[in-house]
This record gives C-alpha cells, structure tokens and sequence, in this order.
C-alpha cells in the first residue's frame, strides 16, 4: 500500500511529460531506495 502511495507522489502525470525532470525524479528515487535499503540492512544486521 505504502509502496504505490510512494511511487504516485515521485511520478505524476505532469512531470512524466518532462524527460528533464523525470530523469531527476529517477535518480532522487534511486537515492531514497539506496537510503531504504540501508536503514533495512541496518534493522536486520541488529
């Protein structure tokens, strides 16, 4: 549910008309994935 929520708020429909700045979205979201994932490592390794 969270995930979809997510995924909405970083693509909508006016910035899929924007090569620019969906190329920007992209790599904020892979930042946040990136920081996702650690935190996740983090909680599983304690």
């Amino acid at each position: 549910m969270g995930k979809g929520r997510l995924r909405a708020r970083l693509l909508p429909p006016e910035k899929l008309a924007n090569p620019h700045k969906l190329r920007l979205d992209t790599r904020h979201a892979t930042t946040l994935l990136r920081a996702l994932l650690v935190l996740t490592n983090h909680e599983v390794a304690r």
